[in-house]
C-alpha cells in the first residue's frame, strides 16, 4: 500500500488534542483508489490511534479521564477535487453526480472512546456521507460488515 501518515499532538492549557493526516499516493503516476471497505478501516484506524494516544498520554500525565469529552471530526479531500477519485464507490448506486467536492463528516461525540463507540461512529459517518451524495444499496454492506480482528484498546500499562 502506498501510503502515509502523520500525527500532531498538542496540549493547551487543559485540553489534548491529536490530529491525523492519513495519506495515499498514487501508484505509476495514476490514480489510487480505496474501496469503501478499506476507507473504512483507515478511518477507523485513526480514530482508535487518536483514542489511544490520548489515553496513554493522559496516563502518563496521570490526569483522569474527560469530564467533558470534545467532539470528533473529519474530513476527506482529494488533489483533483473529486473524492471519488480517492475512494471507489462504484458498487453502489447514485442518483446524482453532485457533492463530490469533499466528504465532511460532522461533529459528534461519542459515550466513551471504547472501540465499539467509534466503529459506530465511523459507519455513520460513511452513512451520512454516502447518503448526503446519493447514494443507495451501500446500506447491507455497511451494516453488515464484521468489525476487523484489529480493533481493540491496547495495552495501557
Amino acid at each position: 500500500m502506498h501510503a502515509e501518515a502523520r500525527a500532531y499532538l498538542r496540549l493547551d492549557k487543559r485540553n489534548l488534542a491529536l490530529l491525523i493526516g492519513f495519506r495515499w499516493l498514487k501508484v505509476d503516476g495514476g490514480p489510487f483508489r480505496l474501496d469503501l471497505d478499506t476507507f473504512h478501516d483507515a478511518l477507523l484506524a485513526c480514530m482508535v490511534t487518536a483514542a489511544a494516544t490520548c489515553a496513554h498520554v493522559a496516563r502518563s500525565l496521570d490526569a483522569g479521564a474527560p469530564v467533558e469529552p470534545r467532539t470528533w471530526e473529519a474530513w476527506l479531500t482529494s488533489t483533483d477535487g473529486n473524492v471519488l477519485s480517492a475512494v471507489d464507490i462504484s458498487r453502489f448506486i447514485r442518483d446524482n453526480t453532485d457533492e463530490t467536492a469533499g466528504a465532511f463528516f460532522p461533529a459528534t461525540t461519542v459515550p466513551d472512546n471504547d472501540p465499539a463507540c467509534l466503529v459506530r461512529a465511523a459507519r455513520d459517518w460513511l452513512t451520512y456521507w454516502l447518503l448526503e451524495i446519493g447514494t443507495r444499496g451501500f446500506e447491507d454492506s455497511l451494516a453488515n460488515r464484521a468489525v476487523p480482528g484489529w480493533v481493540r484498546w491496547p495495552d495501557l500499562v
